[in-house]
């Protein structure tokens, strides 16, 4: 469910982005790792420092690839 909630979130945001900038990809790559690093420094100030490089090899897990590909997939060219 988180997983299909982010994604449809993502694609929400990114279509926000290009409705209102002429880079939404700049923006949501800008966007997206200020997120990450915010998050986690963030983190480590909320438990044990052993959940929050948990917390953070996750959040980096999903989010590197989320600022790499999904402005690729949102592209409106046809695929080859």
């Amino acid at each position: 469910v988180a997983t299909v909630a982010f994604c449809a979130g993502t694609v929400v945001y990114h279509t926000f982005l290009k409705s209102v900038t002429n880079n939404a990809d700049k923006w949501w790559r800008t966007s997206g790792g200020v997120f990450l690093i915010a998050y986690g420094l963030y983190s480590f100030g909320s438990g044990t420092f052993q959940a929050a490089i948990m917390l953070n090899l996750l959040h980096l897990i999903v989010g590197l690839p989320a600022l790499i590909f999904i402005p690729r997939a949102l592209k409106n060219k046809p695929n080859n």
